[in-house]
This record gives structure tokens, sequence and C-alpha cells, in this order.
């Protein structure tokens, strides 16, 4: 452990100590890099694909849920029900262009 106590001989000693440190390599570089893989096939992809596919069935169970609730509805709640399913859908297309960014993005990264 190296201190800074103001004068040029311990400043060199931080900044020496600090460019010595050895680097950490994280698994999703050395699954993309080393491994080629796109970004949804490395784990950390995998993870935030199965998490946007959890979402996105909750929103088509909510969706579902609410289109149900139209058909029994009076014209008001009808209105109501209309816009709550607006927004289910956006929230829906929303999780369905995270999952294609996701694809694209390791898409892209092998083209580079």
């Amino acid at each position: 452990m190296v201190r800074y106590d103001g004068g040029r001989a311990s400043g060199l000693a931080l900044v020496d100590m600090l460019l010595n440190k050895n680097r950490v390599v994280l698994d999703i570089q050395r699954e993309t890099v080393d491994e080629k893989k796109e970004l949804i096939d490395t784990e950390a992809g995998q993870v935030l694909n199965e998490e946007l596919r959890k979402i996105q069935a909750m929103y088509q169970k909510k969706l579902k849920k609410h289109k149900e609730e139209l058909e029994q509805a009076d014209e008001k709640s009808k209105k109501e029900i209309a816009a709550i399913m607006q927004e289910m859908g956006d929230k829906l297309a929303e999780a369905e262009r995270a999952r294609e960014d996701l694809r694209r993005t390791g898409t892209q990264h092998d083209r580079q």
C-alpha cells in the first residue's frame, strides 16, 4: 500500500503502483473477444434475454387480462381499459425492441 504525502516521490510511487496493477478481464470481455460470441450468447446476454422474456410474458398476460375485462366493461370503463391496454402494448413492444437491440448489438460487434 502506498500513501501520498504531498511529495513528488510518493506521487510517483502511487502512479507506479497503479500502472503496475494487474488488470482484470471481465467474463463478458473474454466471451465476446476471445470466444467470439455474440452478446446474446454470452452468460450476461443470456441472463438479460431471460429477464426480458419474463417481462414480455408478464405484459402479454396483463394484456390478455385487460382484453377480457374490456369485453365485459361499460363504455367509460372501456376507454380506461383501452388506455391501459395501449400502455401494456407499448411496454410489450419496448421489451421486444430491447431484446432485438441485444441481438443486433452482438451482430454489429462481429462486423467490427
